[in-house]
């Protein structure tokens, strides 16, 4: 009923709640963490994290503007008709870290509370990609396998390769990779279109286990009995224990998936 209304999950329990967050009378929605926060913008500049059941806002961290340099400043501004999302954003592993993804313009900003400035890094991808934050650290996918931000107290934050695949994901620009955290397995569904002999074309989805120890991904044909609930932009995994109308082993789409 109110346009600052919000329902939340607990995909652990089942438990759906629903509250009114004021805050978002005078701030702009980044998107949410995997924690349960949610990143605001306030002032066009100043983020702002934000407990949304305990109120408990972090107001500390650097302005949104010092990621770029000023003449791509305009690139950061929220605008009606395209609204900017931060989606994979989330905590680092060190709990003081906040990881700051703009996967539209290939771009992460990490800062701790205190910091004057954000430290941004570049990675290059050239199919899209979900990113996601797993146990604290970010991944988003290339068409060669899955990268990694790598931090680290005596060198600068980079991307790294964490996994390989065998054969390239195509870079076709119907092609998406998408990472999901199925219930502390970190997995890869590359979802693809299939030209028939019939000249009709239908959409094809291989599912892949991330191996972090061995660097490499392998296909599977199971979700473990689980369902993955899919968007363009995020993912997660359900049980069905506590969800028994839904089926195990079965994605199910989100709107913004055309098909």
């Amino acid at each position: 009923a109110s346009p600052h209304a919000r329902r939340f999950l607990n995909v652990s329990t089942g438990e759906c709640i629903e509250t009114e967050i004021l805050e978002l009378r005078e701030h702009d929605e980044l998107g949410v963490t995997p924690e349960g926060l949610i990143i605001l913008l306030h002032g066009r500049t100043h983020v702002r994290l934000l407990n949304p059941l305990t109120r408990q806002q972090l107001t500390d961290l650097p302005p949104l503007t010092t990621l770029l340099p000023p003449e791509r400043h305009s690139d950061l501004l929220p605008d009606r008709d395209f609204p900017l999302r931060a989606w994979g954003s989330g905590i680092a592993a060190d709990d003081s870290s906040v990881v700051l993804c703009f996967d539209s313009l290939c771009i992460v900003g990490i800062a701790k509370p205190g910091d004057e400035r954000w430290t941004m890094v570049r990675y290059k991808i050239s199919v899209h990609t979900a990113p996601l934050m797993f146990a604290g650290r970010f991944y988003c996918t290339t068409e060669n396998g899955v990268l990694l931000l790598e931090t680290s107290e005596d060198e600068p934050p980079r991307m790294e390769v964490a996994a390989r695949l065998r054969k390239p994901i195509s870079a076709m620009l119907n092609d998406s990779a998408h990472l999901v955290n199925n219930d502390g397995e970190l997995m890869l569904v590359h979802r693809t279109i299939r030209y028939l002999r019939n000249r009709s074309r239908r959409r094809t989805y291989h599912v892949y286990k991330v191996d972090l120890d061995t660097g490499t991904l392998f296909p599977v044909k199971s979700l473990g009995g689980r369902a993955l609930f899919m968007g363009m932009h995020c993912s997660f995994s359900v049980s069905t224990k506590i969800f028994p109308s839904i089926s195990g082993d079965t994605i199910y789409l989100s709107f913004d998936l055309k098909e």
